[in-house]
């Protein structure tokens, strides 16, 4: 197997765990370790999804910017995968316990910039799923 495929699958696979453990923990941290009002974590959901809808297509538009370093999937990597994890570990320290107004906030800036660095992320890697069939019909 040709190295840069396996790397590409590694850290593809990395980043789907890193989804799993967000996406299954999350919810169940922040409401029973982390005490977070309902009402916090409604707006933060709801905060979310708009931010989730949003957020694709202006990273999309501006990863197509001619001369744009996003483009460039060494500089992605390089500076936005060290911001991707230590968005993740910021989510699951707590700011405060008590169940204040400083958990819910922290709960929003969490999921934006968890999901921020995510998509940026792994939109660099989505394009090596054609990697494979480009190659064989070069090679065939």
């Amino acid at each position: 197997m040709r190295k840069p495929l396996l790397s590409i699958g590694l850290s593809q696979f990395g980043l789907s765990v890193l989804q799993t453990l967000f996406m299954f923990y999350y919810v169940k941290v922040y409401i029973n370790q982390f005490h977070v009002n309902t009402a916090w974590f409604n707006i933060a959901q709801t905060l979310f999804m708009f931010w989730n809808t949003i957020n694709d297509p202006i990273f999309g538009y501006l990863q197509e910017i001619r001369g744009s370093w996003l483009k460039n999937r060494l500089l992605v990597i390089k500076w936005l995968s060290p911001l991707l994890v230590a968005s993740f570990v910021f989510m699951w320290i707590p700011w405060d316990t008590s169940g204040s107004d400083w958990e819910g906030i922290h709960l929003i800036l969490s999921l934006f910039l968890y999901d921020a660095f995510l998509v940026l992320s792994e939109s660099r890697g989505a394009p090596f799923s054609l990697i494979p069939h480009g190659i064989s019909r070069r090679s065939g």
